[in-house]
Parts: structure tokens; sequence; C-alpha cells
């Protein structure tokens, strides 16, 4: 069984990704489609999971139209959206919803490919206060053994696992939901 709260968050979520230039045919792709199993429906739902051109553009446009069918809104800032996006991650990894490393990898691809919203004054990622995961991703690189992404020393990566969900809990803290609403 499907829960649909957690669906139409997948939707927003990987809506705010599209507008980011974040998002991939794929993850669209698989996010209406989970939208449509869930008895989740729209036109355009229908176009961006099983109708649309096999371009990203044109299957970003029948995901953006779903959404606004589904009156799921997005700011029109991607200074926003990015920050949404972070808090996403940020509550994921807090939350325990997703291993730390894992998480700090949707927060990487955020910082990289939003390099013109995230400035470092500085400390790498500071404008967006996320200079200490930056730091903990890089920890966590330093403990992966090849390509395979084997973590080569368990009690320090359960440390450093500890230790991230503590940043993220204090960054939620710092950086309260009302900022993002």
């Amino acid at each position: 069984m499907y829960d649909d709260k957690k669906i139409l968050e997948q939707l927003r979520f990987h809506g705010l990704r599209f507008r980011l230039g974040l998002a991939n045919c794929s993850e669209l792709r698989q996010v209406a489609d989970a939208a449509l199993n869930a008895g989740i429906y729209s036109p355009s739902l229908v176009d961006a999971a099983l109708d649309a051109e096999e371009w990203l553009w044109e299957i970003g446009i029948a995901f953006q139209k779903a959404l606004s069918e589904l009156s799921i809104t997005l700011s029109d800032s991607k200074e926003e959206c990015c920050w949404e996006v972070l808090r996403y991650h940020i509550g994921q990894i807090a939350s325990q919803e997703v291993e730390p490393f894992a998480g700090l990898k949707g927060i990487m691809q955020v910082y990289y490919g939003c390099q013109d919203l995230i400035q470092s004054d500085r400390y790498i990622g500071d404008s967006h206060d996320i200079h200490e995961l930056i730091g903990a991703y890089w920890g966590y690189d330093d403990l992966i053994e090849g390509s395979q992404e084997i973590l080569t020393d368990k009690d320090t990566c359960l440390e450093l696992d500890q230790a991230v969900v503590e940043i993220c809990r204090a960054w939620l803290n710092k950086h309260s939901i009302s900022r993002f609403m």
C-alpha cells in the first residue's frame, strides 16, 4: 500500500530537483509512475510517466504541469528551491530515514549542481551552512576503499554517522521550517 502523503512529498521533491536542473528522465518517470500506482491521477502525470518523449525537457514540462494539476506549488525562486531540497536531504539524515553517507551524497549533488546559488565566504558551502556536512562527506571518502564504497573502519564510520546525524539536527534547529514555507 502506498502512502499518499509520502508520494505527494516525492512529487514535490522531484519537482524542486527539476527546477534546479538536478533531475533526470528516469527519476521523474519513476515518481510519476509511483503516484499513478498509488491512485493519484492527473492527465499530465500520465504524460510524465508514459507518453512524454524521452527528452528531459518534455518529461519535465509534463511533470510540472502535473504538479500544478495536483495543487502542488513550488517557489519561483531557485534560491528557495535550493534551501528546500537541502532541508529535505538534511531532514532525512536527521530522522535517520536514510544512512548518513547516502544523504550526504544528495547534499553534495545539490552543492555541485547549484554552484551559482551556494557560495563560499570562508568555508565551502557556508552560505547555506552546509560546510560541516561537506567536510563529513569527505571524511567518509577517507574511509572508503576503492570504487566499491567499502568502508574500511566500521567503528570510525559509526562515530561519523552519529556526528552527521547530530550536525543535521542542529542545522534543522538553526534553519527553522518557516524559512522554507
